[in-house]
């Protein structure tokens, strides 16, 4: 009988290799993650100023870059120099440089909701957290705390911090008052993977594909939604675009021969565990040093029935990393079903040299215990 661990999930690796900022364009605006590494224009160079055309005549600035939520009307924009000039510096990545028009703005000002909504936004946006939350808390206190401007201004502040699970509710608030502001669906697909609420994110991305096509960078949302609702074929479908697009990431390899194991138990199919075993194969391939691959694509082979292989790969996954204790685990289980029980007590004790936690240590000579056993009724 096959071990009873699966393979590791890596989930957590993905979200960082598919939250990066995007190319910028009026009609789909990107997310932007300013306070993870973005690097912003500073006050004196990188930001254009604004169009002295637009300024002095007056002109109406096209704002339809920015998230509906926060976006400023066509006369605030028009009866102000100083508003005009933000929305210029917004549309050019320049978020500190907004952040002080947009101070001036309000102090002589005073400025709509939706103004200090966009205030408090660019300052998250620029990674100034700490003030960003105390206006959208403030906001939210003095407003009705399901308005969609302050509601939006909090997910992207939570989002900001990291904290995306509590974003997704806010996202969602805002979502009623602006069910198909691009910005909002693609915060509120990223937060609601992140809040493992697949159905919500697939309804979120067809509405994004409906406008025009699914951008690259949010397909693995797709595959991993799809995979969590139990539309594994389709995933790996997906996974498989991932991958003819962007060349062989091991992320998205050891994704892939998730949901493929996951068909093979789900179906009692072996050939999905082949498949499982091909992708943690290339996984390898592409970082050897990886144990957790090389883990996987043991457990793959082990349910696939190939004995010999999950062997190797098991050791493999020890040799990398020595205290592996589920890799040791699945060898020495693998070793007992093949009438090896020496070796697989050598295995064990060799974990014991490790420094492991008292739990693992206690769970390692309780294994060791039932291996004495049948050399004691043999004596």
């Amino acid at each position: 009988m096959p071990p009873f661990r699966c393979p590791t999930l890596l989930l957590a690796a993905l979200a960082g290799a598919c939250a990066g900022p995007s190319g910028q364009s009026d009609s789909n605006p990107p997310l932007i993650y300013n306070a993870r590494g973005f690097r912003m224009p500073g006050f004196a160079g990188g930001t254009p100023p604004p169009s002295p055309m637009l300024v002095e005549r007056g002109l109406r600035l096209d704002a339809s870059f920015l998230p509906v939520l926060v976006r400023p009307s066509a006369e605030e924009t028009r009866d102000s120099k100083t508003l005009t000039a933000a929305v210029e510096a917004l549309r050019s990545g320049g978020y500190r440089r907004a952040c002080i028009l947009l101070e001036d703005y309000r102090r002589h000002s005073g400025g709509s909701l939706g103004i200090r909504c966009l205030h408090a936004w660019a300052l998250a946006l620029s990674g100034e957290l700490d003030v960003a939350r105390n206006m959208a808390t403030a906001l939210v206190a003095g407003e009705d705390p399901a308005a969609p401007g302050p509601a939006y201004l909090m997910g992207v502040v939570l989002d900001e911090q990291g904290r995306r699970a509590d974003a997704f509710a806010w996202y969602q608030l805002a979502l009623r008052a602006s069910p198909s502001d691009a910005d909002l669906l693609k915060r509120t697909a990223q937060t609601g993977s992140a809040a493992r609420a697949p159905k919500f994110v697939l309804e979120c991305l067809e509405k994004l594909d409906r406008r025009g096509g699914l951008p690259l960078e949010l397909e693995p949302l797709r595959a991993r939604a799809l995979a969590q609702t139990g539309r594994g074929e389709a995933a790996l479908l997906t996974y498989d675009l991932l991958l003819g697009q962007l060349g062989e990431k091991s992320d998205f390899l050891a994704e892939a021969g998730l949901c493929a194991f996951g068909l093979g138990n789900e179906r009692n199919d072996p050939s999905f565990f082949d498949l499982a075993a091909d992708y943690f194969s290339r996984s390898v391939e592409v970082d050897p040093q990886n144990a957790r691959a090389s883990y996987n694509l043991g457990c793959a082979l082990d349910w696939g029935g190939d004995s010999s292989g999950a062997e190797l790969s098991y050791a493999r996954a020890l040799e990398v990393r020595p205290d592996y204790l589920e890799a040791a685990e699945n060898l020495s289980e693998l070793l007992v079903r093949n009438d090896r029980p020496g070796e697989a007590r050598e295995i064990l004790n060799e974990q014991l040299r490790q420094p492991l936690p008292e739990t693992s240590r206690s769970r390692l000579l309780a294994r060791l215990a039932l291996l004495e056993e049948p050399r004691a009724i043999e004596g």
